[in-house]
């Protein structure tokens, strides 16, 4: 039976060793027993409000004494046998090494035996490894070494023997569990002992028939009510948040599911944050849900600013857009190999010049750069076919020819491309009904 310290003064009696798990003591506390062996309970506390100090020094009071009781004698018998054999081994050797060794043997092992068996029989291998060391110097000096002292390397003391509590009784036991169950950390873990109390209770009625009983179990009977009624509270808390939660959601309503938290927050607080485990994990689903929807609003807001950049743009390409249809005649004449009049020549100039300068101006959204380069490359394209076929034929007229039919050409296409993608951007289908 283990003891854990605790700083307020008292203890906790524990069957068997205690576990530290994280930033709690695990244990297992006795609750009487149950065909004949120990009912055990699991319970926790928190490791810092643990007096280490305390409690280690009784763990090993507890463990040498246990190992006193059992097996200390005989492991000191099997030791002085080793012993025995070693100095018969030294007694027949003439060889000074030979000796030597033996005898560092021999001190080596008994200096390690009181650190390795709880001090049992310190006193005793403490006068054997002075008588040890005591050989060891003498065959050093013998080997013709500078003699020296190995006692130099001090045996440690006995642990200090700390008293040992009785097992506590069953009374004791239960009352035990009860304010375990007080200070549980979670609130599994304080119903778990208050029904393991509870049952002990009931079964046991012949060992603790009297007022204390039935004053316990009503206690533990009103405890458990509460705890169910909290756990009621917590769950409704729950399935209400999570109601609400899928509704905003539906909605897309960021400020909502954010009032939603604030909510959840100052009900718990409402109900005294009884149950942590419960909130934490409604909340970081309520977070997790919150960034969702954040997400998707975002994602909304940045389809309707792209939805209106392309549609300002497609407006603004209305009037380029005409004021191609004007040329496409002249392009046509031209692509024939045909010579244009110095007037039109002078006057398509223009209108390709004014067309240009008119594309600079308008902001080009990125999913109509490659309409609005197309549509550029036209008017360049155009303006290369007029300067090639304006007014007169040229050093050489058959390649200006050419190289004009073949730019008007050129124009000429890409104007048709880019109506077509003008058209198809127009008709882009509306996202706003995505749901987040």
């Amino acid at each position: 039976m283990f003891r854990v310290f605790l700083k307020d003064g008292s203890s906790v009696a524990t069957y068997g060793e205690f576990v530290r798990v994280g930033d709690q003591v695990v244990f297992s506390i006795p609750l009487g027993q149950e065909n004949g062996l120990p009912r055990l309970q699991a319970a926790s506390v928190p490791a810092d409000e643990v007096d280490w100090p305390e409690t280690d020094r009784y763990a090993a009071s507890l463990r040498a004494e246990r190992y006193f009781a059992t097996r200390a004698q005989t492991d000191f018998d099997v030791l002085a046998d080793a012993m025995q054999k070693l100095l018969q081994e030294l007694a027949k050797t003439d060889d000074v090494r030979m000796k030597l060794a033996i005898a560092e043997r021999i001190r080596n092992a008994l200096a390690a035996w009181p650190a390795e068996h709880h001090g049992y029989r310190t006193e005793e291998v403490r006068r054997m490894l002075a008588l040890a060391d005591d050989v060891v110097s003498e065959l050093q000096t013998t080997k013709g070494g500078e003699q020296f002292s190995l006692a130099l390397v001090a045996i440690p003391e006995s642990p200090p023997s700390v008293p040992l509590l009785p097992a506590p009784s069953l009374q004791e036991s239960i009352e035990q569990a009860l304010r375990l169950a007080a200070r549980a950390p979670s609130a599994a873990e304080r119903i778990l002992l208050l029904e393991a109390g509870r049952r002990v209770l009931e079964t046991d009625s012949g060992d603790l028939a009297g007022p204390w009983r039935d004053k316990t179990l009503r206690n533990i009977v009103r405890a458990m009510e509460v705890e169910q009624k909290t756990t009621r509270n917590y769950v409704q808390l729950r399935d209400s948040a999570l109601a609400r939660l899928g509704r905003l959601t539906e909605r897309g309503d960021v400020r909502g599911i954010e009032r939603l938290i604030e909510d959840v927050r100052r009900r718990d607080e409402r109900l005294g944050q009884q149950r942590p485990d419960m909130t934490a994990a409604l909340l970081s689903t309520l977070d997790r849900r919150l960034a969702d929807v954040r997400r998707a609003r975002d994602d909304r807001d940045r389809s309707a600013a792209r939805r209106k950049a392309l549609g300002q743009y497609v407006r603004a390409l209305e009037k380029p857009l005409d004021e191609s249809s004007a040329v496409m005649a002249d392009l046509t004449e031209i692509r024939a190999g045909n010579l244009l009049p110095r007037s039109r020549s002078d006057d398509l100039t223009k209108r390709l010049a004014r067309l240009n300068a008119r594309l600079r101006e308008i902001a080009v959204p990125p999913e109509a750069a490659a309409t609005h380069a197309a549509l550029t490359s036209a008017v360049t394209l155009a303006s290369y076919a007029v300067a090639l076929r304006g007014g007169a034929a040229g050093p050489n007229p058959v390649q200006s020819v050419r190289d004009a039919s073949a730019g008007a050409a050129g124009a000429l296409l890409l104007f048709d491309r880019v109506r077509s993608e003008a058209a198809a951007l127009s008709a882009r289908p509306d996202d706003r009904s995505v749901k987040p």
